[in-house]
């Protein structure tokens, strides 16, 4: 072997190397724990990137776990107020529309098509617009009327029937709008301000749950060391609390019950299943933090600002925790507490989770309610 040759192959491994090193440094893995064994919703993953001096996110990365395989989307996706959005989708919807829309609040992708709810404060308006795009691309646009510019939008989600926008006023009145899917209108669930509500309301944006169908808000809070649960009834105006037996930090439903979710300090899980006027049924105890011995679970479920820390669909219960190697992803049967699938998912390095989804074989996210 000549000297030329010879420096060529060291080069040539010296390279192989280099690239090896910034491919795990630059990218995501996942090892699989619990296999599922039937068909179950799929997790998306966003992860931000690129913080500058300020700690403002430059760029979002959208990685999605299909067939025990990580995959990156090739769409490039912006950091918004409340979470992101694909880019080129909506540079081509702002080309469409005949006035220049304003920042993106929220980002959805439901079965009615892919929404978009923008802050049009810059127009002048004392509004929001939802601009929904179905899979012909065909665009229809609502407004959801603000009392102020001031008021400010914590969370928007939808079903078939309608778009809802969890808001607050200036003066930091709680503000439930329900804007229908088939005409428009819109109807306000105000919450009372009074001495009795006063000094919990800034825990009811991530632990609440809104129920449409009877028109109930029911969130958790803490007093010391206990946690209690509250409901009001916006029909009878009835306000309600009682205190819980253990720490539950999620409240979710799948239409005819109420789960409560708790992760104590030995990593299990606790769910307890109450009828639609909290009447207690039963408890159901999980642990799915363990790989045979080794506890993998460092944290409680993962809270994300930008939307569900945790999705109840088809009797699975779907979440994200903080493991030793990176982001837990879990799918658990509500009803048993069964381990249905489990991954963890090691991000690249510097790069921070900051919300999730669940989609199914069409990409498409199941309707939520408030969270």
């Amino acid at each position: 072997m000549t000297k030329t040759k010879r420096n060529i192959i060291i080069a040539l491994v010296f390279l192989a190397a280099v690239c090896f090193y910034f491919w795990q440094f630059y990218s995501s893995s996942v090892k699989v724990i619990v296999k599922p064994d039937r068909t179950l919703l799929q997790p998306g993953f966003y992860f931000h990137t690129g913080v500058s001096k300020q700690g403002v996110t430059y760029r979002s990365d959208y990685i999605y776990l299909q067939n025990d395989r990580l995959s990156s989307s090739d769409d490039k996706y912006t950091f918004s107020y409340r979470g992101s959005y694909p880019t080129e989708r909506f540079d081509w919807l702002d080309q469409q529309t005949e006035r220049t829309l304003g920042q993106v609040m929220f980002y959805r992708k439901y079965k009615m098509g892919e929404i978009f709810v923008c802050d049009d404060w810059h127009n002048g308006a004392k509004e929001w617009s939802i601009i929904v795009i179905d899979k012909n691309d065909t665009i229809t646009e609502y407004f959801a009327q603000k009392s102020s510019e001031f008021d400010s939008l914590h969370y928007f989600c939808a079903d078939e029937n309608a778009f809802y926008l969890h808001r607050r006023t200036q003066s930091d009145e709680i503000i439930i709008s329900k804007v229908s899917v088939s005409d428009g209108t819109q109807r306000d669930y105000i919450l009372p301000m009074d001495s009795r509500k006063t000094s919990l309301l800034g825990q009811i944006n991530l632990l609440s749950y809104f129920n449409a169908d009877n028109e109930t808000l029911s969130f958790l809070y803490r007093e010391g060391s206990e946690t209690h649960l509250a409901t009001y009834d916006f029909n009878t105006f009835e306000f309600k609390t009682m205190p819980l037996d253990c720490g539950y930090t999620r409240i979710v439903s799948d239409g005819t019950h109420y789960f409560l979710i708790c992760q104590n300090i030995s990593c299990r899980l606790f769910i307890a299943k109450y009828d639609l006027n909290w009447n207690h049924i039963s408890d159901i105890e999980s642990v799915p933090y363990t790989d045979g011995e080794q506890v993998l679970a460092l944290g409680g479920i993962c809270d994300f600002d930008l939307g569900p820390s945790a999705y109840l669909h088809d009797g699975a219960l779907y979440f994200c925790s903080t493991g030793n190697e990176g982001t837990l992803f879990y799918a658990v049967d509500i009803e048993s507490g069964e381990v249905l699938a489990s991954y963890a998912i090691a991000q690249a390095k510097e790069q921070f989770l900051s919300d999730f989804e669940v989609y199914d074989e069409n990409g498409i996210s199941p309707y939520t309610t408030l969270k």
